[in-house]
């Protein structure tokens, strides 16, 4: 995915919207949303079917939705990477960072959003940060959280 726009105001009856732009790897095979993963039941999202993750699901029971953006950075090992597109699976579960070796995993982006809060993690292949986003409407894109107007398409389409 290479933009998700969320919009949070935990006031509001709907506190959190959030969507999202799949608009790089376009050849990548994927299916539409749907429940496509036993070990995680009543989840909701596209199915990347190359490695069986991905980009952004909802859990209704949970009352949470994660979305993962690729990142920049120091790539992982071939001998030992694992698809980010399991981290969002990880994060809904768990309604936090997943407890893994981030070693593992090529740079990205995760939002967590949940009704009180909206998360975000930033792994650079060598270097965890994180953010909570505050009240408002935000971009987010392979390079990051947009708070300015540094990033050309963020400019364009940032209200």
């Amino acid at each position: 995915m290479c933009t998700v726009v969320v919009g949070f105001a935990p006031e509001e009856e709907a506190p959190v919207i959030l969507a999202g732009v799949r608009d790089e790897l376009e050849g990548r095979p994927w299916t539409p949303p749907g429940e496509h993963w036993p070990d995680h039941p009543g989840v909701l999202g596209g199915r990347d079917l190359r490695a069986g993750g991905t980009w952004l699901a909802v859990d209704p029971a949970g009352v949470r939705a994660a979305a993962l953006l690729n990142g920049r950075g120091v790539l992982a090992r071939d001998d030992i990477r694992r698809s980010r597109g399991e981290l969002p699976l990880l994060a809904l579960r768990r309604g936090d960072l997943p407890d893994v070796n981030l070693s593992r995993y090529d740079p990205f982006h995760l939002v967590l959003a949940e009704r009180s809060e909206v998360r975000m993690w930033h792994w650079d292949g060598g270097r965890l940060t994180a953010d909570k986003l505050p009240h408002g409407t935000h971009m987010i894109v392979n390079s990051g959280w947009e708070q300015g107007t540094d990033n050309p398409r963020v400019a364009h389409f940032r209200p």
